[in-house]
């Protein structure tokens, strides 16, 4: 995913309804866009939508996502339209997502941006329009003041002329369109303009790194002082700038400032911020998104979306309602004793009491949790007297049956009586059939008794509300969703550092970039007329002979453009032997900025021909009539000249390369 444009225009005034109609026309192709019709419907748009079909409901804020598949992926805008006290903001990305090999750094302006543009009262003030700002050498002073205001709020992109050609190398026009609401682009339409800006750099204090110079283009941030680094405000050197082909070399350059720009943005948050909606189990398959395009409206965010789910969980953990108890199965019946019963006269059997089991208690039990804290005592008693039932119980069961006094065998009823009898005490394991005959009164009487303090005791465990679970199911999918959120946000913290980690990553890079364009600029550029001199004799030692009068005036010369000076060095080292044709390779390489005579004209010869005689290679001093003035005028910053002559071995002999030497006119 690369950045392709990232504006933000504050509109005075501005109505929200109108910028957000303004989009859905520019994503339709309509009314204010119909140019672009026919392209949004070739590219997949629904020929049938409108505008009011994607304004939705707007408030203080809209936003929206329009993506249209491109050459190299796809190419998504996202807008942010807000309404503020003193208007409207609205804000722009565009992203360009495909494969990596293929997508290259890029950057166009929306359509919609350069209307915005046009509108009254924009700011930030210096982004209005879509147009370069053309600065000449008179226009540099005014320019340094607005680099260096501290309110400043959009970068200025510097473009300068090659010394040679007096031509850019990127189109300040193209790259104003394709940086536009982005940053101001500022066209040094001279070499002297380069020259002016650097000598007020200097005298403001900054180092002589910040100038922008021989076709270079650098970006100046808002901030700006002479204690900055100058390597922070890249300067891209026509070294680099000629290793990209001229076609596409200012789409390049635009997106290499429009990466920078968004770099201390995060990408995928604006893309997050304007979710798809959730497509339903029965609806078609979605098209496939390099040939059709898609428009989003604004849904709730994540961080919406799982504070809702929060809340929903809250309530239904208050509205849950405690879980029904677990009815009980019958016991199978005993399988029937083949011996023959032996039934007492008169013995009566007697059902026991059904137990009473609480909801809440036998779910703990059967999932293994503890009881609520204030209920503890009674959990345990009841328990207690149940294990005792049951011991008692077993022990009666499994105890030898007491036979009759004079028969000497058990009877079952009395067996099934002593069993299920309460636990007050025990009961007389001996009584025969015809004691508990006479005595049916008083067994009623006592069952009564028992059933009465039975319910007596169950009374306070129905009153008593079920008890609630301390751990349940929506209490442990809340404590997930948090123990989530958290991880969510240590991930977003890690994230955000490990942008921070690669955005300084790319400013080192930049900087060693641009310190070995420096380096290779440096091996072919000469800082001097002397280094121009030296590097022209190195490449061309078997043409050319430096005489110690030219060494000495090189050393001596104060011109400003000594890269100039090694072209007319190498043109004359090439084609000098024979006059005609050096003069016509020189028009055609240098135009009007070098010119050839072949001799000084009769006065200037008689009156300053001493100072035009040198000593030649072989020791005799001799007159030099040829000459070449590079520059105009006769200020030594502007202007020099080369004298030279032709040796017997067809070498050029180089006996002055400095400054102008003295005419009978002001200027030559």
């Amino acid at each position: 995913m690369r950045p392709a444009h990232r504006s933000k225009l504050l509109v005075p005034e501005g109505d929200l309804e109108d910028l957000a109609l303004l989009h859905c026309e520019w994503a339709l192709g309509l009314d204010r866009f119909a140019a672009l019709r026919e392209p949004r419907l070739a590219l997949g748009v629904p020929p049938n939508a409108r505008p009011s079909d994607l304004l939705g409901e707007r408030g203080g804020r809209w936003v929206f996502r329009f993506s249209l598949p491109a050459e190299d992926g796809n190419r998504t805008s996202v807008v942010r339209i807000s309404a503020l006290n003193d208007g409207v903001v609205v804000e722009h990305l565009v992203v360009r997502e495909g494969p990596r090999e293929r997508l290259q750094p890029s950057a166009d302006s929306p359509e919609t941006v350069r209307v915005i543009l046009d509108m009254p009262g924009v700011k930030p003030a210096a982004l209005r329009g879509a147009a370069p700002l053309v600065v000449g050498e008179r226009d540099v002073p005014a320019i340094v003041a607005d680099a260096l205001e501290l309110h400043r709020e959009a970068p200025l992109v510097l473009v300068s002329v090659d010394n040679a050609t007096r031509e850019p190398l990127v189109s300040p026009t193209e790259l104003a369109r394709r940086l536009a609401g982005m940053a101001l682009v500022v066209s040094l339409s001279t070499v002297g303009a380069s020259r002016r800006l650097k000598d007020e750099l200097l005298a403001r204090g900054f180092s002589d790194k910040f100038g922008c110079f021989h076709g270079g283009v650098r970006i100046l941030w808002p901030g700006i002082n002479r204690h900055d680094d100058p390597y922070d405000h890249l300067l891209i050197l026509p070294v680099r700038l000629y290793g990209i082909h001229e076609r596409i070399r200012t789409e390049r350059i635009a997106g290499v400032f429009c990466e920078m720009i968004a770099e201390d943005e995060d990408l995928r948050a604006w893309l997050r911020e304007v979710d798809p909606a959730t497509p339903r189990a029965d609806a078609p398959p979605p098209a496939p998104r390099a040939s059709h395009a898609r428009m989003v409206l604004a849904s709730p965010s994540p961080a919406a979306r799982a504070s809702e789910r929060a809340g929903q969980l809250h309530l239904r953990e208050r509205c849950v309602e405690p879980p029904a108890s677990r009815s009980h199965e019958p016991e199978p019946e005993s399988e029937p004793d083949p011996r023959p019963a032996r039934v007492a006269p008169r013995a009566t059997a007697v059902a026991p009491e059904p137990a009473v089991v609480e909801p809440a208690t036998a779910l703990a039990s059967e999932e293994g949790c503890d009881a609520p804290e204030g209920e503890a005592s009674t959990s345990a008693a009841t328990s207690d007297a149940s294990a005792t039932n049951e011991a008692s119980a077993t022990s009666e069961a499994e105890a030898p049956p007491r036979g009759d006094a004079a028969t000497g065998e058990a009877s079952d009823e009395a067996t099934s009586v002593a069993a299920e009898a309460p636990l007050e005490g025990p009961r007389p394991g001996a009584a025969r059939a015809d004691a508990l005959a006479d005595d049916d009164d008083l067994a009623d009487d006592a069952d009564d008794a028992d059933d009465d303090d039975d319910l007596a005791r169950a009374e306070p465990l129905r009153q008593r509300p079920p008890p609630r679970r301390a751990d349940t199911t929506w209490s442990r999918l809340a404590a997930d969703v948090v123990a989530a959120a958290d991880l969510a946000d240590e991930l977003e913290r890690d994230l955000e550092a490990t942008r921070r980690e690669l955005m300084e990553t790319r400013k080192a890079q930049r900087r060693a970039e641009q310190e070995r364009d420096e380096a290779v600029e440096a091996r072919f550029a000469a800082a001097s007329v002397a280094d121009a001199l030296a590097l022209a004799e190195s490449c061309f030692s078997s043409r050319l002979v430096v005489l110690q009068s030219a060494r000495a005036s090189a050393g001596d010369s104060p011109y400003r453009d000594p890269g100039r000076i090694f072209e007319v060095l190498s043109v004359l080292a090439l084609f000098g032997r024979h006059d005609g044709e050096f003069e016509a390779a020189l028009q055609k390489a240098m135009g009007a900025q070098a010119r050839w005579r072949p001799k000084d004209g009769p006065e200037t010869s008689s009156r300053f021909g001493a100072q035009r005689t040198w000593a030649g290679s072989d020791g005799e001093r001799k007159l030099y009539r040829r000459h070449i003035t590079v520059g105009h005028g006769v200020d030594p910053q502007r202007c020099a000249q080369i004298y030279y002559d032709i040796a017997g071995d067809g070498r050029v002999e180089l006996a002055w390369v400095g400054e102008h030497r003295p005419t009978v006119s002001e200027d030559t």
